[in-house]
């Protein structure tokens, strides 16, 4: 092998030796700017994060009309007494047929929000979604009294009693799983141009 050959090998192989060398270096460079970008922007976005509030992200609504009825019920004593229950309820029965119309929504508390480091990865942790308590608006269309009794608090009971419902109404219709989706989807849209690497789990 002529001297000029062999140089012109060493000379190739010192190039790639170099260029693998600058490649890792500008990898590494590259991996440690990406992470010190992570570490600077999680607090910022954690602030704008809580910054959303008590939010609710999810509502149902409900229109019905619907039979109701109170009674009064006798004491205990009276009670053990047969027949006397179904006497003093038949005698003190108020009957109404009531319109109502409202809404159940919920949401998550984004101010409780904080981020937890697992290895690589990073998590942002939320509260649970919450039902908050359902805005309702009755009217009572019609009241008949019972024979001895007449129930000045029929229409709040009925409020109450449609409050009750559409509540567990939307609990069954899964409105808590809506809430999380929305707000998951939300915080992963702030986070994604600063910080794609971060996951969102509720507890």
């Amino acid at each position: 092998m002529s001297m000029k050959t062999w140089s012109n090998k060493l000379r190739w192989g010192l190039g790639i030796s170099l260029g693998i060398g600058i490649g890792t270096l500008i990898s590494s460079l590259s991996g440690s700017s990406q992470e010190l970008s992570r570490t600077t922007a999680l607090p910022l976005v954690l602030e704008r994060v809580r910054a959303i509030g008590d939010l609710h992200t999810v509502q149902h609504a409900y229109s019905q009309v619907f039979e109701f009825e109170t009674a009064r019920r006798p004491t205990d004593w009276a009670a053990k007494i047969p027949g006397v229950e179904g006497v003093v309820l038949a005698a003190t029965r108020n009957r109404g047929l009531v319109s109502v119309a409202g809404t159940v929504e919920a949401g998550v508390d984004f101010t409780k929000a904080r981020y937890e480091r697992l290895g690589n990865r990073v998590d942002l942790v939320l509260p649970k979604p919450k039902i908050y308590p359902a805005y309702v608006e009755a009217k009572v269309n019609h009241q008949a009294d019972g024979w001895f009794w007449r129930d000045q608090n029929f229409g709040l009971k009925a409020l109450d009693s449609a409050r009750a419902r559409f509540q567990q109404n939307s609990r069954e219709r899964g409105i808590l799983t809506e809430a999380e989706a929305e707000a998951r989807t939300r915080v992963l849209a702030m986070l994604r141009p600063v910080a794609s690497n971060v996951a969102v789990r509720f507890e």
